[in-house]
């Protein structure tokens, strides 16, 4: 098992059988390539969440980078 530091604002997202939400906005989130990575399903979900954050909640993201934003962090544990 691996830990890393992630901003709460990644963990914003809800996955269920029909497709994966951002809690903030309630946008889909849609994984288009054919291909998927070589990765767990979890770690797709938080890229996949990464990139919505990036693109439709840029405030935010810079937010993430800050002296305070670091200090949010939280540990999370997965599973490679």
């Amino acid at each position: 098992m691996l830990t890393v530091q992630v901003h709460p604002i990644q963990l914003k997202f809800t996955t269920s059988p029909a497709g994966q939400t951002c809690d903030l906005c309630g946008a889909a989130e849609v994984w288009t390539s054919p291909i998927k990575p070589d990765v767990s399903p979890d770690c797709i979900a938080r890229a996949l969440h990464l990139v919505h954050l990036v693109v439709k909640h840029k405030a935010e993201v810079q937010h993430m980078f800050t002296r305070e934003g670091r200090r949010e962090e939280v540990t999370v544990t997965i599973n490679p």
